[in-house]
């Protein structure tokens, strides 16, 4: 079991309330996430810490220098900005209907 203590006087250090810290933390109200975060981790090779994912794409392990994160920053911009790979199949307009208590609408998409 982790020091909760502790954790709690880290997380009042960087401006969290102390107590609420410490309620989280017994709560174990997450749990389950970190379990999951954890069995991905696992799944993904991940054996030291720190390790960073970015876009689930790339993973940079271990303590690195700025230009490092830079790159993978300006690698999954690139990849954001690209046009995506599925194409409409559509060759006409569609037509979308939907119901209120109001009663409803047709709405036709422009060509």
């Amino acid at each position: 079991m982790s020091d909760y203590i502790t954790l709690a006087e880290i997380g009042s250090s960087v401006g969290l309330q102390k107590d609420n810290v410490l309620e989280l933390l017994e709560s174990r109200k997450y749990q389950k996430h970190v379990r999951d975060d954890e069995e991905q981790a696992k799944e993904m090779g991940v054996e030291v810490v720190p390790f960073f994912v970015f876009n689930e794409t790339y993973g940079v392990s271990g303590v690195q220098s700025v230009e490092v994160f830079l790159e993978m920053l300006r690698r999954v911009q690139e990849e954001e900005e690209k046009e995506p790979d599925i194409q409409s199949v559509m060759s006409h307009r569609s037509e979308t209907s939907f119901c209120s208590g109001e009663g409803c609408e047709v709405n036709k998409d422009k060509e």
